[in-house]
Order: structure tokens, then sequence, then C-alpha cells
């Protein structure tokens, strides 16, 4: 007499971690930046789907992308279920940049997205002058010149 077993998953995959590295360790991105987006995407129940981890980025980049956990495109460690993808930033503009993250189980059991941005910083940088009057420097010269320098 054989038994037939089956389980039964209503649980979806769990995303978390949601995390931006950005290049230089800069606190934001300009267009042309390639930033690292990961974030942790476990399922307990019939086994995640990872063809189905995909990033949108369409506010930074015009498109989606499956991430990846297995070593490549910016991914640190294969099969730690940290998922990640290299975006190179195509975005004019400054703020703050919308994404999501969706994942699926094996069922399909599909988890609701989860959002992260991106800080975008486009603007040229901003030069002032400063005005150094004739008097401080010859007293910074005549300093240095008593101390024999």
């Amino acid at each position: 007499q054989s038994k037939l077993q089956f389980t039964v998953d209503t649980q979806p995959p769990a995303i978390k971690g949601v995390s931006v590295e950005y290049p230089r360790a800069a606190a934001a991105a300009k267009n042309g930046d390639t930033v690292l987006i990961s974030a942790l995407v476990e399922d307990a129940g019939t086994g995640l789907n990872p063809a189905s981890v995909v990033l949108a980025s369409s506010n930074l980049d015009a498109t989606a992308h499956v991430m990846k956990d297995d070593g490549t495109n910016g991914d640190k460690v294969s099969g730690d279920k940290v998922f990640s993808y290299l975006v190179t930033i195509s975005a004019g503009g400054n703020g703050t940049k919308a994404f999501t993250i969706g994942a699926a189980d094996a069922v399909p059991n599909a988890a609701g997205a989860v959002a992260g941005s991106v800080l975008l910083d486009n603007s040229a940088p901003v030069f002032t002058s400063l005005a150094v009057q004739d008097s401080v420097i010859l007293n910074i010269f005549s300093a240095v010149h008593e101390c024999g320098v």
C-alpha cells in the first residue's frame, strides 16, 4: 500500500534587506554611473523560482532585469539568497528615483513588490570664489619667512 503526500504552499517568497551600493562610496549616483541593487529573497515552501526575481528599474534605466544569485553581474556570493543586479543609470534629473523588486515561488505564489530608491544628483558642481585680501597674503608670507621656511 503506497501513500501519496503533497505540500500545500500558500506563502509567497519574502523579500527583505533591499540595498543600493553607489560607486566610489558616494551618497548619490549620476547619469552613466553603475549602482548595485541587492535584496535577500527566500521561500520556505516549494522553493523560489530564480527567474521570477525581477528588478523593475524603469525610472533608472528604462527596463526590467532578472536579478542574479549566481556570482555574476554584481552578485557577490553564489547561492546565498542575496539577489543582485548592476544597473547603469540613464536617467536625468535629481532626487529620489524608485524601483521595485518582485519574486514568485514554484506554485507560483507572488510576493508583493518591495520598493527601494536611488538618489540621483546630476547637478554640475558649484564653485565659489574666495576673495583674499593682499594683507592676508602678506601676513602669511611674513609668518612663513620669520620661521625660516
